[in-house]
């Protein structure tokens, strides 16, 4: 029985000595814990690609007021830049609560769109704009609907709930001046 009782003890220590390092890894440090609010992975990926995502429009959307004579397609790129850029606000209201570092700019991708609009004039900018508008809003929904779905803070829910209804307008929109512009 002593017997017994060593043989576990000794397959309890090294046990522990086996997972020790993996459960240490595992576990956070403080700095992590802080700069996350212990927020799910999933809620931290919504609010940088949300950010990204805000960034993006406000981008190609000043872009657009810069380089398009459209009426139509100024008057959205317009109402982007306000919508988006009053959504970007409350989204980094709401990172800073959870202290989450957001992206300062859209990502690398996104960026190359920007490039490629910028070279493009006249109609072939207006079509160019309005189609990847469309993407883009595309993109978005889905990135918000999963949050939604799948989140875990109430508060990230929330916003996206909230916002999600604003997407889905400006996908609207969206097509409604694509078909206007007549682009095919």
């Amino acid at each position: 029985m002593a017997k017994w009782v060593l043989k576990m003890a000794v397959m309890l220590l090294l046990v522990g000595l086996v997972w020790a390092p993996v459960g240490a890894a595992a576990t956070p440090t403080r700095s992590q814990q802080s700069s996350d609010h212990k927020l799910s992975w999933q809620d931290r990926r919504f609010m940088r690609q949300a950010a990204q995502a805000g960034l993006f429009e406000v981008n190609k959307s000043e872009l657009a007021l810069d380089r398009s004579d459209n009426r139509h397609v100024r008057q959205f790129a317009a109402q982007m830049i306000r919508d988006h850029t009053k959504a970007n606000q409350e989204l980094k209201q709401l990172a800073a609560s959870r202290e989450v570092r957001l992206p300062r700019r859209p990502n690398a991708h996104q960026r190359m769109i920007i490039r490629r609009l910028a070279r493009l004039s006249g109609k072939h900018f207006d079509c160019a704009y309005m189609a990847v508008q469309v993407r883009a809003h595309l993109q978005a929904i889905a990135i918000f609907r999963r949050e939604v779905r799948h989140g875990h803070d109430p508060a990230v829910k929330a916003y996206a709930a909230k916002t999600l209804p604003v997407l889905r307008m400006h996908l609207r929109m969206a097509r409604h001046t694509l078909r206007q512009l007549d682009c095919c």
